[in-house]
């Protein structure tokens, strides 16, 4: 997902403070799924705007949810719920560059080399 944080300020000038306003775009495979603005009201700091973007995009009945389904957002809170920091989060790990598997290959060695490796050590 990508939460984008927008500077507010003011209507009409009359406001001595300006605040933030967070856009909330989740993905699947590259292609957006759904986006969601966060409260109507602006928020004060950058990361109060982006939590109140996720949270109403997560919320039962959601954006979040309308696209892919309660029963996946469901197991995702009994996750939430049994985690013991009270959340979760994915991990992405963008795919090596073919240059790196060669030198990978070329460190780690043949099949053979290896096991010999695994061999000494197990001695």
């Amino acid at each position: 997902y990508d939460v984008s944080p927008d500077r507010k300020w003011p209507a009409g000038g009359t406001q001595r403070r300006a605040g933030w306003s967070s856009h909330l775009t989740a993905y699947c495979r590259g292609r957006p799924l759904s986006a969601t603005s966060g409260a109507s009201s602006i928020a004060n700091s950058k990361a109060e705007a982006e939590g109140t973007a996720l949270f109403a995009a997560t919320a039962p009945g959601g954006a979040l949810e309308n696209v892919v389904g309660r029963q996946r957002m469901d197991a995702v809170r009994g996750l939430i719920d049994a985690s013991p920091a009270g959340h979760v989060a994915a991990l992405h790990v963008p795919e090596l560059p073919y240059e790196v598997l060669d030198d990978l290959g070329g460190a780690v060695g043949t099949r053979e080399e290896h096991e010999g490796r695994v061999a000494r050590h197990e001695e």
